[in-house]
């Protein structure tokens, strides 16, 4: 047996001896040639690094070699061995994208990562004959470390490369994959008292490729709420600040604010990394580009007419305010701090009906901010985007076409809303809020999506049935306070006597909300119902409790 040391090649020379029994002998050699040399090939480890920000432009590609050495028994091939081990910073100890777990499949010359959910991940392409490779990434991983911009994810692929003669060199390719997180950037915006603020906090901030980046906290001076998926409204020093989890806010001052009301929200990514900034409101008393006019400035007959440029105060007993620009909007108000014979020194008028500090407003076809008084008040926003505030008293109010913002006040009142995606507060008191439904003869549809808030006392959510697509959300239904949903106007086919009121109403949990769905033919078929409202926060009530606040409201 001859074991050559694999050094050099040449012939290595022995010469033996034979003895026979009587102790004759011989000599001869033996001639051993090593013609060739058995190299064992090597295989370097390679690392590459990503970064999860650069999907912004989309896929990350990434070309690269596997470094193999075959020495003198001249190339072989390479092939991935099976193997593959995610580690490092793995979200719950798991590996997965947006909560969905990422299965591997591997095979000699490809990988895949898929998530549960069919999103491909990654993919590794490999030319075994030259070793080239191809890394792609799809879409992003979850990482662990929420609070590190730069954690990384990591996993480790195994290969071999195998020689001319089928020597074989194992290692490893790394792959280092660092997070995308959110940065958040300050945002401000000019308001001014009586006039809503609209925008986007996010339209400024860098997104993460975690989906979903949504905004999760707001706070002010005057507290802190976690922003739901309906959103959420939240006081500052100067004004309310409704915000959603999109990042869209729309802000109201306070009558006669002025001031810097600053709030700070907190934006998070998919995989939790957060980032925080402040919006900043600069609220002004006031109207923008306004000029006021004073008491003997086109008052005539006890009102006060301003022209298409300018917005007009003025201090009287009874006023009316027009305008003939479509540019203009309309602004009245502290109507009854006017001087007039009254004891209590509220307006009045021949036709009376301007009494006991009530006041009628009629706004314009655009948008209108009116105020009302501590009387009971008449408001028509009419069309465009109005801001309307009761105030005290037993109000009528009603929002008209356009997206509304409606405020009750203290007392029992009655709120219409139009058409349009509105925001509407009852206010303290037993109010009565009818969607979708101007004035009397006045039909703006109810293709819009409200947000209702009943606010303290038993409310009633009158809905009426004009053919429109949109759902409403009630933020605040609380059958234990007396709210109760009128949905007598969808009813007309059913009799308590003979049908069952559950093939026309149905009731369904979904995402810790309870939806309401009408069908106005009463198949008792849920699949021809229309989604009508969602109770938000609403959970484990039974349709009977329903039903009976609906037969209570039959006429």
């Amino acid at each position: 047996t001859y074991t050559s040391n694999n050094s050099t090649t040449g012939t290595d020379q022995f010469t033996y001896t034979m003895r026979d029994y009587d102790t004759d002998t011989d000599t001869a050699q033996l001639n051993l040639t090593v013609g060739d040399i058995d190299s064992v090939p090597t295989l370097d480890k390679e690392v590459i690094n990503l970064d999860e920000t650069n999907l912004d432009n989309g896929v990350i590609t990434f070309n690269g070699n596997f470094d193999g050495d075959f020495k003198s028994d001249g190339p072989g091939s390479y092939q991935f061995d099976g193997s593959f081990t995610a580690a490092c910073s793995l979200k719950n100890g798991q590996f997965t994208s947006e909560g969905s777990p990422i299965s591997v499949n591997v095979t000699s010359n490809t990988i895949t990562g898929t998530a549960a959910d069919g999103r491909t991940i990654f993919t590794v392409t490999l030319n075994q004959s030259t070793g080239a490779y191809q890394f792609k990434l799809f879409d992003s991983v979850d990482h662990a470390d929420g609070t590190d911009p730069n954690d990384i994810l990591c996993f480790d692929i195994g290969v071999k490369a195998t020689d001319g003669d089928g020597d074989v060199a194992s290692n490893s390719f790394k792959v280092n994959i660092a997070d995308d997180a959110v940065n958040a950037y300050n945002d401000t915006c000019p308001a001014y008292a009586g006039y809503r603020s609209r925008g986007n906090v996010m339209a400024n901030d860098n997104l993460s490729q975690d989906a979903v980046n949504k905004v999760v906290n707001i706070s002010s001076s005057m507290g802190n709420a976690t922003v739901t998926t309906a959103g959420v409204m939240i006081m500052g020093l100067y004004g309310s600040l409704t915000i959603g989890q999109d990042g869209s806010y729309a802000y109201v001052p306070n009558t006669y604010a002025s001031g810097q009301d600053v709030f700070t929200y907190t934006l998070q990514d998919g995989d939790m990394d957060t980032d925080t900034a402040t919006l900043t409101f600069s609220v002004n008393y006031g109207s923008p580009n306004s000029t006021n006019v004073n008491t003997n400035t086109n008052v005539n007959n006890n009102s006060a007419e301003a022209e298409a440029n300018s917005d007009a105060s003025a201090s009287a007993s009874s006023r009316s305010s027009s305008v003939n620009s479509d540019d203009d909007g309309l602004s009245s108000s502290n109507v009854s701090s006017g001087s007039s014979s009254s004891e209590n020194d509220s307006p009045s008028s021949a036709s009376n009906e301007l009494v006991h500090g009530a006041v009628t407003h009629e706004g314009t076809e655009n948008g209108d901010v009116i105020f009302g008084t501590e009387g009971s008040d008449v408001i028509n926003g009419k069309g465009g985007n109005d801001i309307l505030y009761g105030q005290g008293g037993d109000d009528t109010l009603y929002g008209g076409a356009g997206d509304d913002v409606i405020y009750g006040g203290a007392g029992d009142d009655t709120i219409f809303v139009g058409g349009g995606d509105n925001i509407v507060h009852g206010g303290e008191g037993d109010d009565i809020i009818v969607s979708g439904q101007g004035r009397p003869g006045e039909d703006f549809g109810s293709d819009g999506s409200s947000q209702l808030w009943g606010d303290g006392g038993a409310d009633i959510f009158l809905f009426q049935n004009n053919g429109g697509a949109g759902t409403d959300q009630i933020m605040d239904f609380n059958s234990g306070e007396g709210d109760m949903l009128d949905l007598s106007d969808f009813l007309h086919n059913y009799d308590p006597l003979t049908g069952a009121i559950e093939n026309f109403v149905f009731q369904r949990e979904m995402d810790g909300n309870t939806v309401i769905s009408v069908d106005v033919t009463g198949s008792g078929n849920a699949q021809n119902a229309v989604d009508l409202v969602v109770l938000e926060n609403v959970t484990g009530k039974h349709l009977d409790e329903l039903v009976a606040n609906i037969q209570a409201q039959q006429v």
